[in-house]
């Protein structure tokens, strides 16, 4: 069997996806008021913090899109050079060791 790894009516996760209730943020959800959370939000923002104001505006209108102009470089072609050696200019590069002839 090519592609099933268990065969039919047998489950690769016999114990099912885990219970939530587990993870820090389930735990916190729990014990946290929203609505406290937000007046308190709101009232920090009409006092005048700053940073306030933005988390507001951000979740009310999502995060301004930010545009990136890109340029076009027009670059040199690519030349391509054989580097594999033939025996003929093999032995016109050998060097003779002596300096000066």
């Amino acid at each position: 069997m090519v592609g099933r790894p268990f065969p039919p009516g047998v489950s690769g996760n016999p114990g099912g996806r885990p219970k939530r209730g587990t993870t820090l943020t389930d735990i916190l959800a729990s014990k946290v008021d929203k609505g406290y959370m937000a007046d308190l939000l709101i009232a920090k923002a009409v006092s005048g913090d700053v940073v306030a104001m933005k988390y507001i505006y951000d979740r009310i209108d999502g995060k301004p899109v930010e545009t990136v102009n890109q340029t076009v470089l027009n670059l040199p072609e690519v030349i391509e050079i054989d580097t594999s050696e033939d025996d003929d200019t093999s032995e016109e590069s050998e060097d003779t060791g002596t300096v000066g002839e």
